[in-house]
């Protein structure tokens, strides 16, 4: 697998990054993302193109698997001036990518990791909560890195989760080389595990899933992860279809934070996996 750690700087460089020897890498993790600011950033067309080339031709076909960092902006705090959301962050929110909140040794969503729509699951880090853990990895030889020696014992972050997700998705490939990049989403969803049940922000989807903007899906759970690739039987090709335009005499209000909805007319039956809304 892929591992990126800080963003390439330009769209072109980014989209060559996530490109990369895609005929011999099947994971790109990327633990990176833009400023924890509260605002809007859109990803660029290239960006764009590269990871839909990805899914496409990777693994011969199957589908390269992107996992993203949901973000560690959720707190308000002088370095990061606005709450973030990572339905905000124009990389982490593309259907093409799986979107990590981080979550502690207590099960709880660790007090940066931004909430969104498009969070698939969360997968352990640090947390900020008295009594939490943070995690063991490598580090750089020497002063260079988190500590001096050869490991660090305090790493976290959405950038900690995201790997320990990535290797999950190793191990489900490992399991089973013939699945399409959505088959291990579905594997992913269908496994995880429902954590913080108490939490106000669970609901149940149409189908039939419990689902969290804190959370996605639930805690990743690479063993139920891997038995249910074992035996799976891939999904259906991806169905395309249009609708619209639709022009909705359509205003949100500004002085609310709830909800704001309206109706659209979908006239064919299909089973949904994933929406791009374009504002």
């Amino acid at each position: 697998s892929g591992l990126l750690l800080l963003g390439a700087g330009t769209d072109s460089n980014e989209a060559a990054a996530l490109n990369y020897t895609l005929d011999a890498i099947d994971i790109y993790s990327n633990s990176w993302g833009p400023d924890d600011d509260g605002r809007l950033h859109p990803s660029g067309p290239l960006f764009i193109q590269a990871v839909a080339n990805g899914v496409t031709n990777g693994r011969d076909g199957l589908g390269a698997i992107y996992s993203w960092a949901g973000g560690n902006g959720r707190q308000h705090t002088e370095e990061m001036p606005g709450e973030d959301n990572s339905n905000y962050d124009g990389w982490a929110n593309s259907r093409y990518v799986n979107a990590i909140a981080a979550i502690g040794s207590d099960g709880l969503y660790s007090s940066y990791s931004e909430a969104g729509a498009n969070i698939l699951v969360a997968a352990p880090s640090n947390s900020w909560r008295y009594g939490t853990s943070a995690i063991t990895t490598t580090d750089i030889v020497g002063y260079a890195g988190y500590s001096t020696d050869d490991y660090a014992y305090d790493f976290g972050g959405t950038s900690s989760a995201c790997p320990l997700f990535s290797g999950v998705v190793a191990l489900i490939l490992d399991a089973n080389e013939n699945l399409t990049w959505r088959d291990v989403q579905h594997i992913l969803v269908n496994s995880a595990r429902m954590n913080d049940p108490n939490d106000s922000s669970w609901g149940i989807n149409d189908a039939g899933h419990d689902v969290s903007h804190k959370y996605g899906f639930g805690a990743v759970d690479a063993g139920a992860a891997v038995s249910l690739a074992e035996n799976w039987t891939n999904v259906d090709e991806e169905l395309n279809l249009s609708f619209g335009p639709f022009s909705p005499s359509f205003t949100i209000p500004t002085s609310t934070n709830t909800w704001s909805e309206f109706d659209v007319q979908i006239t064919d039956d299909i089973s949904l996996e994933s929406i791009d809304v374009v504002v």
